[in-house]
């Protein structure tokens, strides 16, 4: 009579098993890597974008002049606020800031940007702004804009997909 076969694996069948998953994943994690990055920067510009949206809303609802004050640098934040002398980076004197986002909230990528934004009871802004997200690498940016009616818009001047170019 036959000998009963046993099933399962050999310890070798294992170890090369293993040694192709290894291989997959170090091919596969640069890629995820660069899927995360781009994640972060389109959640960056996003929220900009809305907390821009928001305060021009706000402005115009409650008659009462709102504030997004930008600072860029490796410790890059952003604040809508009351007043324009409310610093993001600091502890905010209280009452302040409504909203704060800094860089350790999103880590990996960097802000320029050319000046605050105030939106008054007319919820227009005295004149444009631009701000310019992008990953650490650089490969990657959304510049946000603040056109003359108040209108924020995100675009692309490196074509990240989803984006219009600037």
């Amino acid at each position: 009579m036959h000998a009963a076969r046993r099933r399962g694996l050999t310890a070798v069948e294992l170890l090369i098993a293993l040694a192709v998953l290894a291989l997959l994943a170090s091919v596969a994690l640069p890629s995820f890597g660069s899927l995360l990055s781009r994640q972060r920067l389109v959640a960056a510009a996003e929220a900009l974008a809305g907390d821009l949206s928001q305060a021009r809303f706000e402005s115009a609802q409650s008659g009462q002049p709102l504030h997004l004050v930008l600072r860029s640098g490796p410790d890059w934040c952003w604040a809508v606020a009351r007043s324009p002398g409310c610093d993001c980076a600091a502890a905010p004197a209280p009452g302040c800031a409504l909203k704060t986002v800094r860089a350790a909230e999103l880590p990996g990528l960097t802000l320029r940007a050319d000046g605050d934004v105030q939106f008054g009871a007319d919820a227009l802004p005295p004149r444009r702004m631009q701000a310019l997200l992008a990953t650490r690498a650089g490969d990657e940016t959304l510049q946000v804009r603040v056109s003359p009616l108040g209108r924020a818009s995100v675009c692309s001047p490196s074509g990240v997909r989803g984006y219009p170019r600037c």
